[in-house]
């Protein structure tokens, strides 16, 4: 599970990987986005809170936002879900628009 190789690895990496994480600041280049955005959030994150979610929609107001029932890692504790999700919205988007 996720939360078991969370679990195997070492403090020191974890905390070097939060810090990388946090150290990114990407809301300067956003508003440069001209292509389809999907965000799928997680209803139950407990690492990006609720306004951090709200700050990444408002920045790109063209995404399609969609929230899912789990944790932070949805690719990793609902691969399947978060597949059809992301292969409808493509489907979708390229139907609207218009190309095949």
């Amino acid at each position: 599970t996720t939360l078991a190789a969370v679990q195997s690895l070492p403090r020191r990496r974890l905390v070097e990987r939060r810090a990388a994480a946090l150290s990114v600041d990407a809301r300067g280049w956003l508003q440069a986005v001209k292509v389809p955005v999907l965000i799928v959030q997680a209803g139950a994150d407990r690492i990006l809170s609720q306004a951090c979610r709200a700050e990444l929609a408002n920045a790109l107001p063209s995404a399609q936002t969609i929230l899912m029932d789990g944790p932070h890692a949805l690719l990793q504790s609902r691969p399947c879900e978060c597949a059809e999700v992301i292969t409808r919205w493509c489907q979708e988007s390229v139907r609207a628009d218009g190309r095949a």
